[in-house]
């Protein structure tokens, strides 16, 4: 009998603790409105990250926690000896008379746990609750903090924050900016999609990924007119200056739906 195991749901951690800077160089002038729309967007790709993992870890906790306790079930129906078999097999009968309603798994196995699943409105409900609610996920030690700003032409500035987060929102701007043909042409969404569902570690629903990354990618594309006339120009850690961005055709309105 295939009981399933917690041992088959590995465990999401949060971030790490250890920060990374993320370094900018800025040039020509800068009115107050381009700072500070420039950091927002930056700042709401951090929160949105941050959001995904704390979700992600939430969700993980109660797939492990429904894997124990279908194991401790199925080893009380081991310890019952043959006499189980029997009912199965009749309860199964059961099901199946009871066409699709049954063989779909609407009707559970009695007195078993409940799946950890929940439906479509229920996670967006706690998808939206927790971005109401910034202080679930983001606290004084892993927020986006400006580590040095110096406005000049050219000038520069640099943000400080939890590693993998920071090193993900590099990572976008190459990839939106700086990346081959093949991926360009796999569109934007479903990029961001998929870093998503990756930094979620597969345990967020398509819907939940769906509503992280529209705004997420809202926010990043807000910074295309800084990249593309070089106002603003993410700053390798290689030393190595990045190639000059092409215009990039802006995404039709149906795109993100």
């Amino acid at each position: 009998m295939g009981n399933p195991s917690s041992e088959f749901v590995p465990t999401v951690y949060p971030f790490d603790d250890e920060l990374e800077t993320l370094d900018f160089r800025t040039d020509a002038n800068w009115s107050v409105y381009e700072l500070s729309d420039t950091l927002r967007a930056l700042d709401s790709v951090y929160s949105t990250l941050l959001l995904t993992r704390h979700l992600a870890v939430i969700q993980n906790r109660r797939l492990q926690e429904a894997a124990e306790s279908q194991e401790r079930m199925w080893r009380e129906i081991d310890r019952e000896g043959p006499g189980i078999e029997m009912f199965m097999y009749e309860w199964r009968r059961a099901l199946r008379r009871l066409g699709p309603m049954g063989t779909a798994g609407l009707i559970g196995f009695p007195f078993a746990p409940t799946s950890p699943i929940s439906d479509t409105r229920a996670s967006t409900l706690e998808l939206e609750y927790c971005k109401s609610n910034p202080h679930e996920f983001i606290n004084s030690r892993n927020k986006l903090m400006i580590h040095r700003i110096e406005m000049a032409s050219p000038g520069g500035f640099s943000l400080k924050g939890l590693g993998e987060p920071v090193r993900e929102i590099r990572e976008f701007i190459k990839d939106f900016w700086y990346r081959n043909r093949q991926e360009k042409e796999r569109g934007e969404l479903e990029l961001v999609k998929a870093k998503l569902d990756l930094i979620a570690k597969h345990n967020l629903q398509p819907e939940q990924i769906h509503i992280l990354a529209v705004p997420l990618l809202d926010a990043i594309e807000s910074l295309t007119p800084r990249i593309e006339s070089q106002q603003l120009r993410l700053e390798d850690k290689s030393n190595i200056d990045l190639p000059t961005p092409k215009p990039r055709r802006k995404r039709k309105p149906n795109e993100d739906t």
